[in-house]
C-alpha cells in the first residue's frame, strides 16, 4: 500500500538532519551534518585518508536522500556531481569510469547530468577533455535556463504543460559527436562521416566500411595546408572556415538530416584534439538545428 501519511514541513526535517549522530562513531571531527542548496552524498565531514578526503559516509545518503527530495517536490534536474553521486543515483546504468559516464550525459538527460567535481585540482581533466565544455556546459546552461523561465506561472496544470515542453530541450536532442577516426568507432545507432579531405593514413577501405565520407565538407586544400603551416592563427582559421561553409551549404546539408534523424558521429584525422576542423563544423551545425 502506498504511504498516505502526510511529509512533515521540510523544515522539521532539516532541523532533525543536523542533529544527526547516524555515524558518529566512524567521523574522526565528530558529526556536524552541512545541509544548504548543494546536497552532498555526505553531510558530515568523513575526515582524511592517505590519498585525500575520506569517500562520505554510506549511512547517510539511504538515510536522508529520498526524505529530502520527497518534500522539495516537482524536482526536474539532478547535477550528480563526481563519482559516489553517479554511483548512488544512477546504479547500473553508469559507465566504466566518471569520464565516460559523464560522455554518455545524454542518456540520463535531461532529469540527471553527470558532471565532474568542479576542484581545482581536476583542471587537468577538463583540459584532456574539452568536449566538456563545447557540448555539456551549453545545453546545462540552456536547460537551467528554460527550467527557470517555466517556473513563473503558479497555476498547477500551467506548470505541468510547460514542464512537459522544457524535456524537449536541447539536452535530448540527437548528439553531435566527434572523435579521432582512430579510435573505436561508436556503437548504439551512431552514423558516422568521414569529415577530412583526405583519407586517413593508414586504415583501409573496409576499417570504415561502414562510414559515409564528405570530403566536400572539409575545409578546402589551401585553407587547410595554410592552417597545418601556422597552428597559432586559430581564430582566423575559423572564421575563414565558417564563410566556406556558409558558401557550400550543399556540402553540409547532408549532416544536418542526419543529425536531425538520430545520433551522428564526425571523424577527423587530426592529432590535435582542441584545434581541428571537425569542432568548427560541429558548433555550425549545431548553431543551424538551432535556427530552425
Amino acid at each position: 500500500m502506498p504511504n498516505t501519511r502526510p511529509l512533515r514541513p521540510l523544515p522539521e526535517l532539516l532541523e532533525e538532519i543536523r542533529a544527526c549522530r547516524a555515524c558518529a562513531d566512524a567521523l574522526p571531527l565528530g558529526p556536524r551534518p552541512v545541509l544548504q542548496a548543494l546536497v552532498p552524498m555526505g553531510f558530515c565531514y568523513p575526515g582524511r585518508g592517505s590519498g585525500g578526503d575520506n569517500p562520505p559516509r554510506p549511512e547517510c545518503a539511504p538515510l536522508w536522500h529520498e526524505k529530502l527530495i520527497e518534500r522539495l517536490g516537482n524536482v526536474r534536474l539532478t547535477l550528480l556531481v563526481g563519482q559516489y553521486a553517479q554511483c548512488y543515483f544512477l546504479g547500473n546504468r553508469r559507465k566504466a569510469s566518471l569520464t565516460e559516464t559523464v560522455a554518455a550525459w545524454r542518456e540520463y538527460a535531461p532529469d540527471f547530468v553527470p558532471l565532474p567535481h568542479p576542484s581545482p585540482r581536476n583542471q587537468a581533466w577538463f583540459k584532456r577533455h574539452p568536449w566538456f565544455g563545447h557540448d555539456v556546459l551549453p545545453a546545462l546552461q540552456e536547460r537551467v535556463g528554460a527550467l527557470f523561465a517555466s517556473t513563473k506561472p503558479t497555476a498547477r496544470d500551467v506548470q505541468s504543460a510547460q514542464f512537459a515542453s522544457v524535456k524537449d530541450s536541447t539536452m535530448t536532442k540527437p548528439a553531435i559527436d566527434i572523435q579521432r577516426v582512430y579510435e573505436p568507432l561508436p556503437e548504439g545507432g551512431h552514423h558516422c562521416f568521414l569529415v577530412d579531405r583526405l583519407w586517413p593514413r593508414g586504415l583501409s577501405k573496409e576499417k570504415l566500411a561502414n562510414v559515409e565520407w564528405l570530403k566536400e565538407v572539409a575545409p578546402s586544400t589551401a585553407l587547410r595546408q595554410w592552417f597545418h603551416k601556422d597552428p597559432a592563427q586559430w581564430t582566423e582559421f575559423r572564421k575563414r572556415y565558417l564563410a566556406e561553409l556558409n558558401a557550400s551549404p550543399d556540402a553540409w546539408q547532408p549532416l544536418a538530416k542526419a543529425a536531425a534523424e538520430g545520433h551522428i558521429t564526425l571523424l577527423y584525422g587530426s592529432h590535435d584534439t582542441e584545434r581541428n576542423h571537425a569542432i568548427v563544423l560541429r558548433d555550425y551545425l549545431e548553431k543551424q538545428s538551432r535556427h530552425k
